[in-house]
């Protein structure tokens, strides 16, 4: 987006819009392949197909700020995330938790839409000008799901016996 507001586009909201379109599949492959159980596998199908319904049908323009996607988005990755947390509290072993670099991950998805949904879903609603004021909100929360992120892809995988 920065590219293509450099180069002199006037609009790259449509990049926005199709960041959501790629989180949506990306996010929904992976839990699919994280959960054990056949109930939350479908569970992930389905809340991906209803948001992805909504996302089609409730943007008016790809040339306007995707609030609904984003916050269909972030209501899929809450849920999502904490059905994993589950699975992974209510284990037939113990493990430690900690030590687990998908927890980590998790956790960064977590944090990162639980906070922003709600910026998400104001965001058209802002005044123009203070948009960047309220966005600080978004590079900050960012941040923290990307150190998050970095724990989790450090973290030794673990010995299974």
């Amino acid at each position: 987006m920065w590219l293509l507001a450099k180069s002199g586009s006037r609009n790259t909201m449509w990049m926005l819009h199709l960041n959501v379109l790629v989180s949506l599949s990306f996010y929904t492959i992976i839990y699919y392949k994280l959960f054990i159980k056949p109930i939350h596998k479908k569970i992930t199908i389905a809340v991906a197909i209803i948001t992805l319904f909504i996302m089609l049908y409730f943007n008016r323009s790809l040339d306007e700020y995707p609030s609904v996607s984003n916050t269909t988005l972030s209501v899929q990755m809450i849920l999502l995330s904490l059905i994993y947390f589950y699975q992974l509290l209510n284990p037939l072993k113990f493990i430690d938790i900690e030590k687990q670099s998908l927890f980590w991950i998790n956790a960064g998805v977590l944090i990162y839409y639980s906070v922003n949904i709600f910026l998400f879903m104001i965001f058209t609603q802002i005044p123009v000008d203070d948009r960047h004021n309220y966005y600080i909100i978004n590079s900050i929360t960012n941040i923290i799901a990307n150190i998050l992120f970095s724990v989790g892809l450090f973290c030794k995988p673990q010995k299974t016996t």
